[in-house]
């Protein structure tokens, strides 16, 4: 089978009561950033918040009031993306877009006589950036708390004054404020409830399910042990979905496999003739990241959930002409992301975040044991929102 996912659609716009996820739902108001010089308003922010948020296509807009436009030559509003990834100690920043606008000017006509106050500003986020020939979506917000990978947005007021009142700040007084950009997606298609059973669902809805097939290989003239993954087809899922999944694997009749017993870290360990093999499910986020597009990617993985697993008997219809001389093991099982996570995955030109669902088969001695440790990663996105029929 194909490893294409299938796409994931952007949420419909939030109604004027409801926030971004891990905030809970507020009024809309604005933001505010007062400062000695001037204060900047954003509108349609959630009161209380911390710093303004936005999705994807969204307009920026507010108002700059000035304290005084006297000494003043020129008011100005700049809106600008950036991403930073540090890669052996050496750094690289990339500007994603940058766009800067005037809101007032002293030479204009008005001149003088236009007010200085409450001066409106409207800029749309764009919805990806170039980079060479090459273009992108733009990516989220992303910070990963150890200086090596962010991505940026700043949105900064600009006070010009004449060149002969320059102070020790120069002659231009800059606010910023950080803004955090999160796009919200949500599947294409419902996900069955995962406390069904996955027998009698596979039986009544087999387009459900989405079949990924390895096999555990060997170093020396043993049957392989095959493998099937059963997750739901939609295979994309809010951070919040309890993914239900079945496991199976087929051994070769003559090492003797025994049911298996659960292990305090995760997953199950199951006995053989030739050695004891520790079977796991697990959710995995992948980061890459290289100080430019052609070098090799340095990678960082970060386990989001482990996968619970409770024996079956009852063997899948698929597979009962299996080929003589194979037990079958099965599991069916729950996954979930358990970590503090809401940014989506995203591929950029030096930094990407991807996720995956991973079923591991390891010897617990593997140097020993005739099979070769298996791993294999089927890639899924982790997406914000439900799926709506509502789109």
């Amino acid at each position: 089978m194909a490893d294409l996912l299938p796409p994931y659609t952007p949420s419909a716009p939030s109604p004027a009561y409801s926030a971004v996820p891990s905030i809970a739902v507020r009024p809309i108001g604005a933001f505010r950033r007062i400062t000695d010089a001037a204060t900047v308003v954003l509108y349609e922010q959630p009161y209380g918040i911390l710093q303004p948020v936005y999705r994807q296509n969204a307009l920026v807009h507010g108002h700059i009031t000035v304290k005084s436009k006297d000494f003043l030559t020129e008011v100005s509003i700049k809106l600008e993306g950036e991403m930073r990834v540090k890669v052996s100690g050496n750094s690289t920043r990339v500007s994603l877009f940058s766009t800067l606008h005037s809101l007032w000017d002293s030479k204009d006509i008005c001149g003088d006589r236009c007010s200085a106050q409450a001066m409106p500003f409207a800029i749309t986020l764009p919805s990806s950036y170039r980079y060479k020939e090459y273009v992108y979506p733009l990516p989220p917000s992303y910070d990963d708390h150890d200086g090596t990978a962010s991505v940026s947005y700043t949105l900064t007021a600009i006070l010009s004054k004449p060149k002969q009142l320059v102070s020790l700040s120069g002659n231009r007084v800059r606010i910023s404020i950080p803004l955090h950009y999160h796009p919200r997606f949500r599947p294409n298609l419902p996900m069955l409830p995962s406390e069904l059973s996955f027998i009698p669902m596979l039986k009544s809805y087999p387009e459900e399910w989405y079949q990924i097939s390895t096999i555990m290989r060997t170093r020396k003239d043993y049957t392989p042990i095959e493998v099937d993954l059963f997750i739901p087809s939609v295979r994309v899922y809010t951070f919040t979905d309890t993914i239900a999944f079945h496991l199976q694997l087929r051994v070769p009749s003559s090492l003797k496999a025994s049911r298996g017993v659960p292990l305090a870290e995760g997953g199950v360990a199951f006995a053989t003739a030739c050695g004891t093999f520790h079977v796991r499910v697990y959710l995995l986020r992948l980061r890459q990241t290289a100080r430019r597009p052609s070098d090799t990617k340095t990678k960082r993985r970060t386990v989001l959930g482990e996968g619970s697993l409770e024996p079956v008997d009852v063997t899948p219809p698929a597979h009962s002409q299996r080929s003589a001389g194979l037990d079958v093991l099965s599991w069916e099982g729950q996954i979930e992301c358990t970590r503090d996570v809401s940014t989506t995955g995203f591929t950029s030109t030096h930094l990407s975040v991807k996720d995956y669902i991973v079923v591991t088969v390891t010897p617990k001695y593997p140097t020993d044991s005739p099979y070769l440790r298996l791993q294999h990663c089927q890639p899924i996105r982790l997406v914000t929102d439900p799926w709506s029929d509502r789109g």
